[in-house]
């Protein structure tokens, strides 16, 4: 394309989403309630929208039973957390947040 001028690196090989997924995998396999605690710090953004794909993929709009999945993050969470959160899932933050948290939830 004419307008792509450079390759682009958003760091999304490091996002802390990755970690979430395999530690979910339960979950998602077979519906298994999960429980898993993680640091964040506030560079890591839109913490949850890569496993929210993941249930969404899997089970559509109707998500998983209600905290089926449950991550704890210690820290500082960084911008758009939870950002269109899929049914299920259940994040919890001991520390602080940037604006956003929860953006796209109904």
């Amino acid at each position: 394309f004419p307008w792509h001028n450079q390759t682009q690196d958003h760091g999304l090989d490091a996002a802390l989403d990755h970690t979430l997924i395999a530690h979910a995998e339960k979950a998602l396999t077979s519906g298994q309630r999960v429980y898993y605690e993680s640091s964040v710090n506030n560079l890591d953004r839109t913490v949850g929208t890569m496993l929210s794909n993941r249930v969404a993929t899997l089970y559509g709009n109707a998500g998983l039973p209600d905290d089926t999945i449950h991550i704890k993050l210690n820290g500082s969470a960084g911008q758009s957390l939870g950002f269109v959160l899929a049914k299920g899932i259940t994040l919890e933050v001991e520390g602080d947040a940037n604006d956003g948290v929860g953006k796209g939830l109904s």
